[in-house]
């Protein structure tokens, strides 16, 4: 559950910092591009400028947003369950705080959790029994040649298809 917000956190991060990087540098490429007339530095720098411009706002919004779900998983995990006590640690309204909530519940980053029926609090969800897998009827073998016999509802007997000895 919390695994996968930071896995995707450590693989989010360096991504940001590379076209950061490569936003900053499209201005001198552009400018050097130009004046030179180096065109293959200059297109470069003009992609890196528009892509940053346009892209990493967007981002970088996305990324603090995974923190603050982190964060907030962080504090559930630790026991903070009631979503009046999680919306005033964080400065959020009851309705804000429980929104969150819901979309750490279905991106399945904060597992083995439902809110309780009135949506005020976490609670602890009870593993469901799950039901015993039927069990197989032992394999029946002819005594005779060991070959698999068909197995039938009522228990009838048979014959063995491969050497003709009777069976129960």
């Amino acid at each position: 559950m919390k695994n996968n917000l930071n896995e995707k956190i450590k693989r989010t991060l360096p991504i940001l910092i590379i076209f950061s990087v490569l936003f900053v540098l499209g201005i001198p490429g552009i400018v050097v591009g130009f004046v030179n007339g180096w065109m293959l530095l200059a297109i470069p720098g003009i992609i890196f400028v528009v892509g940053g411009f346009f892209g990493l706002p967007l981002g970088w919004t996305a990324f603090g947003t995974m923190i603050e779900s982190r964060n907030l998983l962080n504090a559930i995990l630790d026991g903070m369950t009631d979503i009046g006590d999680l919306a005033r640690s964080y400065g959020k309204s009851q309705r804000t705080m429980k929104a969150s909530v819901v979309v750490l519940l279905q991106k399945r980053y904060l597992t083995g959790y439902k809110l309780n029926d009135g949506g005020t609090a976490l609670v602890v969800m009870e593993k469901p029994v799950e039901p015993e897998a039927p069990k197989k009827a032992a394999a029946l073998k002819c005594a005779y040649c060991g070959a698999s016999l068909p197995q039938n509802a009522e228990g009838e007997g048979g014959v063995c298809e491969y050497c003709g000895t009777p069976f129960l």
